[in-house]
């Protein structure tokens, strides 16, 4: 890095240059939008907390779950007086290639952090072109732990595998409340081959395994390309899936927040009863609480994306600014069914009228 460049950015100790500073740390890496959002306007009380910073997401899939994160990351950059910009790929228009660019944007750009999505192993070379640029670089949503620890990034996010069990597990007792002990439960993928929806499949793969072997249960899993980033597209493909298994067709456990909502209004268009046909996955969001809220979707694995974004904003301020290791964070835990729906209608609520101030919504 240039002198002059070290002058004008002034944030690390003089005994360490930047590049080296940061590397002593975790970082996050990440895939990217190419949408620039509104900027968080900086406050008196936050100049306080240290000079201002810019920071820039770069995230594998523009899509309708990126809204928390947005809000999340805005949140934190108002309080902070920090700037946000999100770069990105349109979901139903991945490409490794287009991924790396918009990490290479961001690079050009200069900010201070970069926080990406680590869902291919392609992406660890231009990840490391931002850090040894000297540019803070953390993980969130997604990522390949071989290669973040590799490289000791932090990462805020689910662990996808241990999701997938827990879906598993819950469709299969579902199913055994229900009286069924065989059939096949369709897996909806909206990108295969994506590294955290492909862990969700082996863990819920897994979890029914666990279910067979305790009650002499035959479910299995079969994955299709449900092209639910389109749910115009989509749609026609659930009934097909539907109609092609017949009576074979235990369930839906799909793996992600655009795949539950094509299932749930597949079933609901085609005039099904609720849980005639059960649905499971990931995510919460108002479409999919509508549909738990109904009956035809019976739970739904959360992620946190909130807290993947202002977590992962806020542990970068502390790194630059209190010289703290940022930690990983395991966001995915929590299943939200119609017990506990209300707690998650109510955060959705809160989240929309702050997306509309924010003018992410109109």
């Amino acid at each position: 890095m240039k002198s002059s460049d070290k002058a004008h950015r002034n944030h690390e100790p003089t005994q360490l240059n930047r590049r080296d500073f940061l590397k002593t740390g975790v970082g996050t890496g990440a895939v990217v939008a190419s949408a620039s959002l509104p900027l968080a306007t900086p406050t008196a009380q936050a100049a306080a907390q240290g000079p201002a910073r810019r920071l820039i997401w770069v995230t594998h899939s523009i899509a309708e779950w990126n809204l928390t994160n947005d809000v999340g990351f805005l949140d934190f950059a108002e309080q902070a007086g920090w700037s946000y910009q999100k770069l990105g790929v349109p979901g139903a228009a991945y490409s490794v290639e287009s991924n790396i660019n918009q990490v290479k944007l961001a690079i050009q750009a200069r900010p201070d952090v970069i926080v990406g999505t680590l869902s291919n192993p392609a992406l660890e070379g231009v990840l490391t072109e931002a850090e040894e640029a000297g540019i803070l670089v953390l993980i969130n949503n997604t990522s390949i732990e071989e290669i973040r620890a590799a490289h000791n990034w932090s990462f805020v996010g689910p662990d996808g595998y241990d999701q997938g069990l827990l879906s598993g597990r819950h469709m299969g007792n579902h199913l055994l409340q229900r009286g069924r002990m065989s059939g096949v439960l369709s897996y909806g993928n909206a990108e295969p081959g994506h590294v955290i929806l492909e862990a969700r499949k082996q863990g819920t793969i897994d979890g029914l395994k666990e279910i067979n072997a305790k009650h002499g249960t035959n479910f299995t899993v079969r994955e299709f390309a449900d092209q639910s980033h389109d749910l115009a597209q989509s749609i026609p493909l659930y009934s097909s899936v539907r109609n092609s298994l017949g009576d074979d067709l235990a369930g839906f456990a799909v793996g992600g927040f655009s795949s539950m909502v094509a299932a749930f209004r597949a079933l609901e268009q085609a005039g099904f009863a609720p849980d005639e046909i059960p649905v499971g996955g990931f995510d919460t969001g108002p479409d999919i609480n509508e549909g738990i809220d109904k009956g035809f979707i019976i739970y739904a694995v959360e992620q946190e994306l909130y807290n993947q974004a202002y977590l992962t904003a806020a542990i970068a301020w502390a790194r630059l600014e209190r010289l703290n290791l940022p930690p990983l964070v395991n966001t995915g835990k929590a299943v939200v069914t119609k017990d506990n729906l209300q707690l998650f209608s109510d955060r959705s609520d809160i989240l929309l009228r702050r997306a509309k101030e924010l003018g992410l919504r109109r």
